[in-house]
């Protein structure tokens, strides 16, 4: 018991010495976040693509969710549809370029 202790210790140690630099580097960066966007090469080439599949999958899966309301509260409908259907189109179509 004593020997799978020290592992877990020693491994719980060797996981923290590992992961310090990157947790430092997230919290300097966290200032920065909504300064700038990603280039617009970056956003029309790798970001609207990945919004485009994202926002078929969540059409897809706003069928089952609209349902659900639907049966349980159909005044707010109109939630699950601002929240998986025009949030992504707002990002993929009508967001300008180089804002993500």
């Amino acid at each position: 018991m004593a020997r799978q202790l020290r592992r877990f210790a020693a491994a719980l140690a060797l996981g923290a010495v590992l992961f310090a630099p990157v947790a430092g580097r997230a919290a300097t960066n966290i200032d920065n976040v909504g300064d700038k966007g990603s280039p617009p090469s970056v956003d029309l080439f790798i970001m609207r693509p990945l919004g485009l599949a994202m926002l078929g999958v969540s059409c897809a899966l706003f069928v089952p969710a609209a349902v659900m309301t639907g049966l349980v509260r159909p005044s707010e409908i109109g939630v699950p549809f601002e929240h998986m259907v025009m949030k992504p189109v707002r990002f993929v179509f009508v967001d300008p370029l180089g804002s993500h």
